[in-house]
Formats: structure tokens, sequence, C-alpha cells
């Protein structure tokens, strides 16, 4: 079994958690303050169905501070009606002008509101490794900058030779795969 760290870099304006395998960084999470506490990841809230578009599947929720969650409309749900209140929980944290995404818990009564706090950064980093002690101070900044330098990359090398090209649009997510000298598909 692996053994896996976790680092946790607080500094003014971000905190950076890296969860930290034997390859290298794993998972790396980052809180730069300034968002509603009902949009953030795990939050669990009420919120108001201000409208639905059925043809799409969607409903858009009013979550009282913020830009509206958006809920997946499955036929299990049940039909749901505008300006009725659910207990929601942040599933996606909303990106740009992008609201969160949502999972439906159950009814609610009341305005929207938050009913409780999305875990802390260090939580988090626990719930992925229960079993690994928090390591701050300058081993910690080391981690997180390794770990963001690894997620900011666009390319990758490939076993074998030739390489994997990702980025990201506001329409798509363009993947280029290079097999360079590589014979074979």
């Amino acid at each position: 079994m692996s053994a896996r760290r976790i680092y946790l870099d607080e500094g003014i304006g971000e905190t950076r958690g890296v969860v930290m395998g034997e390859a290298g960084p794993e998972r790396l999470l980052i809180d730069r303050g300034g968002q509603p506490a009902v949009q953030a990841l795990g939050a669990r809230l009420v919120a108001r169905i201000r409208r639905q578009e059925r043809a799409q599947g969607l409903a858009f929720l009013d979550l009282g501070d913020g830009p509206d969650a958006v809920l997946n409309l499955k036929p299990e749900m049940g039909r749901l009606a505008e300006g009725q209140a659910l207990e929601v929980e942040i599933r996606a944290e909303a990106r740009g002008e992008k609201g969160a995404n949502v999972r439906l818990i159950g009814p609610a009564d009341g305005p929207p509101r938050l009913l409780q706090a999305a875990p802390g950064l260090a939580d988090q980093l626990r719930a992925l490794a229960p079993r690994a002690e928090v390591v701050t101070g300058s081993a910690a900044r080391a981690a997180a900058d390794e770990a963001e330098d690894e997620a900011l990359q666009t390319e990758f090398a490939l076993p074998g030779g030739g390489s994997v090209a990702i980025e990201r649009t506001r329409a798509l997510t363009a993947v280029d795969v290079d097999l360079g000298a590589r014979a074979g598909g």
C-alpha cells in the first residue's frame, strides 16, 4: 500500500492543499476566499427554483447569493415547481459566470439560506487521506508549487514516446494525441 501525504500551504489570500502519492501529486485543492459560503463545494443549503428548462432537463436555483445553481432533473425527482424550496448540496462550484452544480437532497421550507457550511480545506484533505498527518510550512509550499505546476501543464509525455496535449476553451476541451515516431495505433 502506498503512503499518501497531505500538505496544507496557507498564504495571504490563498490556501492550497495537496494529496501526494508515491508517483507525485494526486489532488490539488485551492481556496482563494471571497466566494459566497452558499457556493462552496460541499455546502448544504435551502435553494428556490427560479426557472426550469424541461427540454434540457435543468432547473436553475436561487441560492440567495451569487449566480444561480443548476440542478439536473431526473424522472425519480417527480414534478418540481417554480418557486419550490429544495435542500441541495453543492457538487461542483461555480466557474466564471456559470452557476454551481447541485445534488437534490429533498424538499425544504423557507427562503434560500445556508444550512451547513462546506468543509474546510484541512478537512477535505483528511477525508482524502485519513491516515496521513497534515504537513505545513516550507515543505507544504514546495509540494503545492509542484502540484500547481503539474496541474497547469498542457502537454504530457506518453510511455514509449509521443505526447498528449490537452487544452480547455470556452466551448470544448481539445485533446491532441501525437504518437511521434511510435508505430501502431
